[in-house]
């Protein structure tokens, strides 16, 4: 792997950081799963990154130097603030870290067979905050567990075979918290999940191939609420999905070889809209992809080898939004920056 790359807009630069064997102070790794930059008043913001063999590195831009911190021997998979300003790091094969920065204390949450409170697995996916600030995180084969910090217990939401108001899936890819007060929740196999938070109970939208206007495939990786309230679904195998909320059908927006407006392929890990209102979709083997939704039509950016300033888009590297491998941040109008852990690239409008 590349290590981190840090672009500055000013310069129009990059500066690429990498593990050097021998130096405490660089990057303790050079495969990166995760990051999170945490402002500080009248400084420049600190960078937390996580890498894999459990290492979190804190970059200090004044320096320009790293200072490893390892928790585990597993990847850290998803890093997110606490109000305190702690930091809650998440695992796979480790856990829950909840680490702060400034007592350097470090406290560890991990399932225990006998304990129905504790976490109901150790190989965590991603965390989340909803917007009443609870705590949630997705594993990989045991559900979605929320966290209770006044009783420090977790609550599991989790697939019953024999319960049709459970959740459909145990593999979780993906949690979002719309507007609405709904949780919706993304599975392997088990498509699309909405959760009432007051009640519990869950409703399942599933691919149905003699059904019109059912979900495109059930393994859900992406879920997104725009600025219209319109609720985005992306799959792995079925593209983008429009999700209409008064007649619950959805509208899928598939690859097709002989419309060159298309989205680019059919594997939508991420969803996300800037703030000038286009809709960025993700894709695994296919590039980044532009939604005009008023024209229905797609522009792909995708990776050219005889073109430096393409995309670089590495087979089997899902692009991924918010903790996995990419970050699109708008720095100033007419510019994405997209942030993998390969490369940043910039994108002019």
């Amino acid at each position: 792997m590349d290590g981190l790359n840090l672009f500055d807009p000013a310069t129009d630069t990059f500066t690429r950081y990498y593990h050097r064997p021998g130096d405490p102070t660089s990057l303790s790794h050079n495969t990166v799963m995760s990051l999170y930059v945490a402002p500080q008043p009248e400084q420049d913001p600190v960078l937390w990154v996580g890498a894999i063999e459990g290492q979190l590195n804190r970059f200090d831009p004044a320096t320009q130097k790293f200072t490893a911190y390892p928790l585990s021997d597993n990847l850290i998979e998803s890093i997110l603030p606490a109000a305190d300003g702690a930091l809650w790091i998440a695992t796979l094969g480790s856990g829950l870290f909840r680490f702060d920065p400034q007592h350097q204390t470090l406290q560890r949450y991990r399932h225990q067979d006998h304990n129905l409170s504790s976490l109901s697995g150790d190989l965590l996916r991603a965390l989340y905050r909803d917007r009443s600030g609870t705590l949630w995180m997705t594993t990989h084969t045991s559900g979605v567990n929320k966290y209770d910090p006044q009783h420090q217990k977790f609550f599991l939401y989790q697939h019953h075979p024999a319960s049709p108001d459970s959740l459909s899936a145990s593999n979780v890819f993906v949690l979002y918290h719309d507007t609405a007060d709904q949780i919706w929740i993304g599975t392997q196999g088990g498509g699309l999940n909405r959760l009432n938070p007051h009640t519990g109970v869950f409703t399942r939208y599933q691919h149905d191939p003699k059904q019109p206007g059912s979900l495109s495939h059930n393994l859900v990786g992406a879920v997104y609420e725009d600025r219209q309230g319109t609720l985005w679904v992306g799959a792995f195998g079925g593209g983008l999905n429009k999700f209409d909320r008064e007649t619950r059908d959805f509208t899928s927006y598939l690859h097709d070889d002989s419309d060159p407006h298309s989205i680019s392929e059919n594997n939508v890990m991420a969803i996300f809209e800037d703030q000038s209102g286009i809709l960025w979709v993700g894709t695994v083997y296919g590039g980044l992809n532009a939604f005009d939704r008023e024209r229905e039509s797609f522009r792909a950016y995708r990776n050219d080898p005889s073109d430096p300033d393409s995309l670089i888009n590495k087979p089997n590297r899902p692009i991924k939004i918010n903790g996995w491998l990419i970050i699109i941040t708008d720095l100033q109008p007419g510019i994405v920056i997209i942030s993998t852990s390969q490369v940043v690239n910039c994108c002019t409008r």
